[in-house]
C-alpha cells in the first residue's frame, strides 16, 4: 500500500514527517509531496500533476491523503490514478464549479471561526496564524517548523473553479481535529455533512494534526473522538477507519499516524481476502501514465475486487482544466 500525502496551503512535505516516520516503521510506502506553493503559474492542476508523478511506479492501490487546502488537490489525483481510499484531514471540502476563493465565502467558514473563539473565551475574534495553528503542538515540533519556514501560498490555486465535474467515486473519509481552530468541529461537520453526505471521524489535535503529540488513550466519556480508541474500546462501526485496533507500542502514537495505519491494516486484510489473482493483475495491467505539462492521460484500465468491502479502483481518461481564474482573495490554510 502507498499514502500520498499531500499538504496544505505553503505545500511543505515537511508537514508529514512524523507520519511518513510511523507508516514506514510499519512497512508502508508513504510519499509526501512538495508544491510549488509560491509559484503564481501553478494552479490545483499543477498541484495534481506533480503529486501524480511523484506515484506513478506505485506497486498497487493508492491512499490519497489531504490535508486542509489539500483536499481541493487529492481529489484529482484520486479520479486520475487507481485509488483505494481518499482521506481528507481538516479539509477545505470542495463544490464543483466554486473557486477555492468563493469557498470561505460559501462555507460562512468567518462566522464560525468567531463563534468558537468567543465559544473558547480567547477575547479577540482575528485569526493569529502562529498561535491558532500552533497551539496544540509540541515545543520541539514548533521549533522544528520554525526551521522549516514555508513559502508564501500564492493566490493563483484558490482562482478558477474547482476542476472536477463531480466527486470521484472513490471510498472517501473526513478526519476532524477536535480542537481545530480555524475548521471548528462543528463548522466541518456541517460542511462534510452538506457536501459530501458523510459523517467527520473526530481525533485529537487543532488544525496541524499531523504534528500534534496525541493524548494518551481516551476513556469511554470522551465520546467526541471516534478514531483513536483503544483495542478494547474501539468501534469499527462508529469510526469505519479499522476493526483491529493498535497494537501495545501504538497506544500512544499520534492519532492520525494511528488512523492511517489502521486504515492500511483494513485495506491490506481485503486485498488479500479479495481474489490474489485480481491483484496481480491489477498491477500488471496498470501502465505508467506520462505526465506532460498540463494534460495527462490514465492509460490503465483495472479492477480489483475485493471480497469483503468491494472497493472499486477507477481508472478514467482526464484532462486539465485551464478555466480562467477569477483572482478572489483568500486565507491561508
Amino acid at each position: 500500500m502507498t499514502f500520498l500525502l499531500i499538504p496544505g496551503a505553503g505545500g511543505s512535505a515537511w508537514y508529514w514527517h512524523r507520519v511518513v516516520a510511523l507508516l514506514e516503521q510499519h512497512g508502508e510506502r508513504a510519499v509526501a509531496v512538495d508544491l510549488p506553493a509560491d509559484d503564481d503559474d501553478a494552479d490545483l492542476i499543477t498541484y495534481a500533476d506533480i503529486a501524480s508523478t511523484a506515484v506513478l511506479d506505485a506497486d498497487g492501490p493508492l491512499t490519497v491523503v489531504g490535508q486542509s487546502m489539500g483536499a481541493l488537490t487529492a481529489p484529482i489525483v484520486a479520479e486520475r490514478l487507481p485509488t483505494a481510499a481518499l482521506v481528507l484531514l481538516n479539509p477545505m471540502v470542495p463544490r464543483p464549479g466554486e473557486s477555492p476563493g468563493q469557498w470561505w465565502t460559501a462555507t460562512d467558514q468567518q462566522a464560525a471561526q468567531v463563534a468558537y473563539f468567543r465559544e473558547l473565551g480567547l477575547g479577540r475574534e482575528e485569526f493569529d496564524f502562529v498561535e491558532d495553528f500552533f497551539h496544540d503542538v509540541p515545543a520541539d515540533v514548533r521549533a522544528e517548523a520554525d526551521r522549516h519556514p514555508e513559502p508564501e501560498q500564492s493566490e493563483t490555486p484558490f482562482a478558477g473553479p474547482w476542476p472536477l465535474p463531480d466527486w470521484p467515486d472513490v471510498p472517501t473519509r473526513v478526519l476532524a481535529g477536535r480542537d481545530d481552530r480555524l475548521f471548528p468541529l462543528e463548522f466541518q461537520r456541517r460542511v462534510t455533512r452538506e457536501r459530501l453526505g458523510l459523517e467527520v471521524e473526530v481525533i485529537p489535535g487543532g488544525h496541524l494534526a499531523a504534528l500534534h503529540l496525541g493524548h494518551p488513550p481516551i476513556g469511554e466519556e470522551d465520546e467526541d473522538v471516534d478514531v483513536v480508541q483503544t483495542p478494547e474500546r474501539f468501534d469499527r462501526r462508529r469510526s469505519g477507519v479499522a476493526g483491529r485496533g493498535a497494537d501495545d507500542g501504538d497506544l500512544f502514537a499520534p492519532p492520525l499516524q494511528r488512523a492511517l495505519k489502521e486504515l492500511a491494516d483494513e485495506l491490506h486484510r481485503e486485498i488479500l481476502e479479495g481474489e490474489r489473482g485480481a491483484v496481480e493483475q491489477f498491477q500488471q495491467e496498470v501502465v505508467r501514465a506520462k505526465l506532460h505539462h498540463r494534460r495527462a492521460h490514465a492509460v490503465a484500465e483495472a479492477l480489483i475486487g475485493v471480497a469483503d468491502a468491494g472497493l472499486e479502483l477507477p481508472v478514467r481518461e482526464f484532462r486539465a482544466d485551464e478555466g480562467a481564474h477569477d483572482g478572489e482573495s483568500h486565507i491561508l490554510v
